[in-house]
């Protein structure tokens, strides 16, 4: 709700100029941030949590803006957008991640961590597809783990995260992000029953 709210809000305001620049884009994030956060508030969303949700919003919009561009080139199964092609992905990308409330500043760290969560999202999504009895001590098989690894790898490229020792990283990186995520979910459902932890 934060990102599609405050990109609704800033491409209204920035409507009537062509290319807006960074100032263009913060003042109209200025603007816009009293409403947005007013309308997560009552969508049930916690008013401590809305700059967090406004980061993940911005670098989710990275990873699909990218994603969604480079699949529009058409481009061969194996075939690597240019150079040029991936410069002018980057450059709408990063009008998308502004208009969703990030700072141009930002994008190239919020674009690789997009690249990460996209690694981690689709192996924690590939293993759970195997129906593994981890309970009970199962485990892939290495030909199943490399499966998923090839998938992740095509997901990463698909979003602009670089070559194979990039992947690697992002892979290591994407696992820590998923764990966490997963401890901070657990722990807030433990404390949701307590009043004052």
């Amino acid at each position: 709700i934060a990102g599609d709210a405050m990109m609704a809000c800033v491409k209204n305001e920035l409507a009537s100029t062509t290319n807006p620049t960074r100032d263009q884009f913060k003042d109209a994030q200025t603007k816009c941030e009293a409403q947005v956060k007013k309308d997560f508030k009552k969508a049930g969303g916690d008013e401590n949590e809305f700059q967090l949700a406004k980061a993940e919003a911005a670098r989710t919009k990275v990873g699909d803006s990218v994603k969604t561009c480079i699949k529009a080139l058409g481009l061969a199964a194996n075939q690597n957008p240019t150079e040029a092609q991936r410069q002018s992905c980057d450059n709408k990308a990063k009008v998308v991640f502004q208009e969703a409330g990030g700072d141009e500043e930002d994008f190239e760290v919020q674009k690789m961590d997009a690249a990460v969560m996209t690694v981690g999202r689709k192996i924690e999504a590939c293993m759970e597809a195997l129906n593994i009895d981890w309970d009970n001590g199962a485990e892939p098989s290495l030909t199943e783990m490399q499966a998923c690894e090839a998938k992740a790898l095509e997901s990463f490229e698909e979003v602009g995260g670089g070559d194979a020792a990039s992947f690697q990283r992002a892979k290591q990186d994407g696992a820590k992000r998923i764990a966490g995520d997963a401890m901070m979910a657990c722990v807030k459902n433990e404390l949701a029953s307590t009043t004052n932890p």
